[in-house]
Formats: structure tokens, C-alpha cells, sequence
């Protein structure tokens, strides 16, 4: 039986491994690509308000020997230059390139041979132009790695470096500051995700590790993806090319998980899809590393998965959502992964009808809104948990055992009750632990409820059916207890296995007065063996008794 158990809890848990090895791959991947992939840029010149070159020719040329057999060359006149520190500048998209001045070649841009894939990446291009250079002609000749990049337009700058480097930085400052924003918010709370004692619903630290996992891939896709990244990174265009197309390619997985951690259910349709594209993905990274197909030739087929997955992902939570009633969580994660969707989908028509670099502002922003209400409700939980027990609302064990266990005597007027339920093994075995746990809560409640009349008492859970209370009857109005002690037996019932509205139990009471000088332990322990000989008084009587109730 345990090697069974032991058997379908590793099948449960292929996915993750297959995708911990897929991570791993994949950043095995991105250091090799760092270290040994750079673009190569040579210059006959050396360096010296912007605007934009309006005159410009473009002339489709057929080349069977260019990767996409064809290159655009772009021609125009650079009319007079007042100085000589100014740069002609340039935005291309998976293309290298080839600058002419007057016919010579002044700037190449290319990958360097044995690079893995085939795009050199996205980049900006600086080339220093001079005064002398006044009225030249230019040609610049892009040549496009892909077929695919047959809309794509470029715009050319005349201007300062710097200031050419500052008014793109300035204008991908909101996408940066909140890609940012949101891998750091991310990175914060999958740490906290990962401590174990943080809580013991190792379901909800899962729910937020992979939607941090999500999150942080969605931030790192932006902030590589971003224009302005080539230029803060001139020859690591390759890198964060790759370090784009890993995070696409990674995160369907973390959505799927995220999704089945919230529903909880019907766990083999997530653990099935997730096998498929985790397929797929692996694939992929195959076809990268042997050169076979690039990251960039799959991008049409991986979209095409992610809005697969992603609305695929949103149909399970909708149905489980009109299935489980309106809660809260459930509602705003299926909304959130709505406005999701609907951005994903905004990028992509904007990605392959209007150009080819998504900056996707809006679905950054929901994101992070939606990652810092999940985390704040999340460390809310936390520190709840931290204090009240989930079942119940009362105070939990640990609280209860930190605050008995404080040094130095009780309150001359203190009175310490425990209280322990008759018959909960008989309901267990005939109705159920269902049946066993409402039972828990139905009293539970009635002793808040009781306690009420007692200001200032402590009302705390200290077992599985183990329940204590203190209070300082020096500051009670006089007839509290009393009166307390009256609710507690219009609490009281005779049956324990259908206990509405009473409840069968047992108590046990000590007072200060009693035991004068002696610490919170000692008053409890005192209850506590009360309570047990009300308990076995009650167990002795006709009919009583641990495994049935007349």
C-alpha cells in the first residue's frame, strides 16, 4: 500500500520535475548564450536635438544568399551637420545590417559564426557620422533573419548619442519601472512562499509560488524585450533575445499549476495538459540548441499554445466557478486572468498587424495590481494563522501555549475553564469527520458566543476537540460568571451524536483563589483534571461510551 501511494504521488509529481529539468535547460542555455553569443560591430570611424531623416527610399531587394533571400535597402541624403558629435540612429528587428557612406562600408552589424540559433537579436544601432559628412548619400541594407519580417519598418534619427539614449529611456521608463516593480513584488513573495512554517496549507504556498513563478517570467519577458534594452546592452542582443523567447516558452506551466492549485480539482485535465506542453517546450529547446528551427521560426505556434493554455486555464476556472458558488479568490483570479487574456490578445494584434515589439503597459500594471492584492491577502492569512485557528476563529495552539506558558503567577482573580467534547469518536465513526469537525465548529462558536459575557476573556482552541478560557473575575460585573455559567448549560445537550442545539461535554474550573501565587500551567492543569473526572463520570453513566452513543 505505501509503495502504491509512494507510486501515484511520483506520477502526480512528474510535471514539476519535467519542468524543473526544462528550467534548468533553459538556464543552462542562457549562460551559454551570455558567455559565448555576441554581435559583432565594426566601424572605420570613431565616435564624435535629434530628428527624424523624413526622405527615405525603400527598395526591396531579391538575395537568395540572406537568410530570408531578400534585404531592404534603405537610401537618403543626410543634408548639413553643424558638428561633428552626432550618430545616425536606428531601431531593427532580427536583422543584421550593413551602413554605406558614399559606397564604403563605415558599420556591420552580425552574430558571430557558431552562435546558437540564427537572430542577432534586437537592437538599436549608433553610427558616428561628422561634419565632413554633410549632403553624403547613405544606403543602409537590413537584412532580415526571418520570412516573417516582411512588414516591419524602420525609422532613422540623426542626433546625439546621449540624447538619443535618453529620450528612449525615458519613453520605456513606465514598462520598466513596472516589470521591475512587478519581479521584485514577485521575487518577495515566492521567498515567503517557500518557508514551510510559514503556514501549513502547502496548497495556498503553491498557488502564490507559481504565480510569483508567473509573474517574474512576465516581467523579465518585458524588461528583455524592451527597445530600450539594446541600448543599455549593445552586445548582448543575442542574450536577451533568448532570455525572451525562455520566458514565452516557460510560462504556460506556471499559469497551468496556479489554475490548479486555486480549483483544486479534476487535477489529471491540468496534469495531462501540462505533459503536452511541457512537450512542446522541450521541443522547442531541442530545435534551438541543434540549430535546427530558432526560437523566433516558433513563436507563431508558441502563441498560439499560450492562448491555448491561458484560455483553456480560464474556461476550467469559470466552470468551477459557476459549479462552487461566488468565492471571492476564485472570482478574482478568473477575472484577473480575464483582463489577462484580453491583453495578450491586444499585444498580439497590435505584434503582427501594426509592429513587431509588444509593450504590454496595461497587462504589466493588472498584474502587479493583482500580485499585490493575492500577496497582501496572502500575508493577511499568514498572520491571521499565525493567531486564530482556520476551523474554529478561536484563538490556535500555539498562541494558547505561548500565553500559559508566561512566567510569573496569575492574576489573584483569575479563573481558567477547559473544556473537552463527549462522544466526537461516535459521531466520527457513524456520521464521519465531516460530521466530527461541524460538530467542533457548531461549539466552537457557542463558546465565543458565551464568552462574550466575560470582557476581556481568552477564548483559545488547545487541541483537536480541547478548548480553554480564562478571564479575571476581579474585573467582572458581579453576576458575569453566572451568567456564563448559564449559557454554558443552555449549551449543554443530551445527545453528543445529534447535538443541536446542545453539545455534550465536559469541564473542569480552577480559580487563583485556589492556588495563590501559581502561574497560568498550574490553573490549567488543574482544570484539565477536573475536566477529566467530569468527563469519566459522564462516561460511566448507562448508555455512554467512547465508540457508541445511545
Amino acid at each position: 500500500m505505501k509503495s502504491l501511494r509512494h507510486t501515484v504521488h511520483s506520477r502526480q509529481d512528474l510535471p514539476n520535475r519535467i519542468y524543473l529539468a526544462l528550467v534548468a535547460a533553459f538556464v543552462l542555455l542562457l549562460v551559454y548564450v551570455g558567455l559565448t553569443a555576441h554581435t559583432q560591430i565594426t566601424k572605420t570611424r570613431q565616435y564624435a536635438t535629434s530628428f527624424v531623416i523624413s526622405d527615405v527610399t525603400k527598395t526591396r531587394v531579391t538575395d537568395e544568399e540572406c537568410p530570408a533571400g531578400y534585404y531592404d535597402s534603405y537610401r537618403f541624403t543626410l543634408g548639413n551637420l553643424p558638428e561633428d558629435n552626432l550618430s545616425l540612429a536606428f531601431y531593427t528587428v532580427h536583422s543584421e545590417v550593413e551602413v554605406l557612406l558614399s559606397g564604403n562600408v563605415v558599420y556591420r552589424f552580425t552574430r558571430e559564426a557558431g552562435s546558437v540559433g540564427k537572430t542577432p537579436g534586437n537592437t538599436w544601432h549608433l553610427v558616428n557620422i561628422l561634419a565632413l559628412d554633410s549632403n553624403q548619400k547613405v544606403e543602409v541594407r537590413v537584412i532580415p533573419v526571418y520570412q516573417n519580417l516582411q512588414k516591419t519598418q524602420v525609422t532613422f534619427y540623426v542626433g546625439e548619442r546621449s540624447n538619443i539614449t535618453m529620450t528612449e529611456v525615458i519613453h520605456a521608463t513606465p514598462i520598466i519601472l513596472i516589470s521591475m516593480l512587478l519581479v521584485l513584488a514577485s521575487l518577495f513573495l515566492l521567498a515567503i512562499s517557500c518557508i514551510p512554517f510559514m503556514t501549513s496549507n502547502t496548497m495556498e504556498r503553491a498557488e502564490l509560488r507559481y504565480l510569483s513563478l508567473f509573474c517574474i517570467q512576465l516581467g523579465l519577458w518585458q524588461l528583455s524585450d524592451v527597445r530600450a534594452a539594446s541600448l543599455l546592452f549593445p552586445n548582448s542582443t543575442i542574450l536577451l533575445s533568448d532570455i525572451t523567447m525562455s520566458c514565452l516558452t516557460l510560462m504556460p506551466f506556471s499559469v497551468f499549476e496556479f489554475m490548479r492549485c486555486t480549483v483544486q480539482r479534476r487535477e489529471i485535465y491540468y496534469r495531462i495538459a501540462e505533459l503536452i506542453y511541457l512537450g512542446f517546450a522541450g521541443l522547442f529547446l531541442v530545435l534551438q540548441v541543434f540549430g535546427i528551427l530558432d526560437f523566433r521560426q516558433n513563436l507563431t505556434f508558441l502563441h498560439i499554445l499560450i492562448a491555448i493554455s491561458i484560455v483553456t486555464t480560464l474556461a476550467m476556472g469559470l466552470r468551477d466557478l459557476i459549479r462552487m458558488g461566488n468565492r471571492s479568490k476564485l472570482f478574482f483570479t478568473t477575472l484577473a486572468f480575464l483582463l489577462v487574456t484580453v491583453g495578450m490578445a491586444v499585444d498580439l494584434y497590435l505584434y503582427y498587424n501594426v509592429d513587431t515589439s509588444m509593450e504590454s503597459n496595461y497587462l504589466l500594471l493588472a498584474m502587479l495590481l493583482f500580485l499585490i492584492f493575492r500577496g497582501v491577502s496572502y500575508l493577511l492569512q499568514l498572520r491571521r494563522d499565525a493567531i486564530y485557528d482556520r476551523a474554529t476563529g478561536l484563538y490556535n495552539k500555539n498562541l494558547c501555549q505561548k500565553t500559559i506558558g508566561m512566567p510569573g503567577p496569575a492574576a489573584p482573580g483569575t479563573v481558567f475553564y477547559m473544556f473537552d467534547l463527549n462522544g466526537l469518536k461516535s459521531v466520527n465513526d457513524r456520521k464521519g469527520h465531516e460530521a466530527g469537525d461541524q460538530m467542533i465548529a457548531g461549539f466552537a462558536k457557542s463558546l465565543k458566543k458565551a464568552s462574550q459575557i466575560l470582557p476581556g476573556a481568552f477564548c483559545g482552541r488547545f487541541g483537536g476537540d480541547e478548548f480553554i478560557l480564562y478571564f479575571d473575575g476581579s474585573r467582572l460585573e458581579p453576576g458575569a460568571e453566572e451568567a456564563f455559567q448559564s449559557a454554558l448549560a443552555q449549551m449543554a445537550g443530551t445527545s453528543c451524536a445529534d447535538a443541536e442545539p446542545g453539545y455534550c461535554y465536559a469541564f473542569g474550573r480552577a480559580a487563583a483563589a485556589d492556588f495563590p501565587g501559581e502561574p497560568l500551567e498550574v490553573l490549567m492543569r488543574k482544570a484539565d483534571q477536573a475536566m477529566y473526572q467530569n468527563k469519566k463520570a459522564w462516561y460511566s453513566m448507562p448508555g455512554h461510551n467512547r465508540r457508541r452513543q445511545s
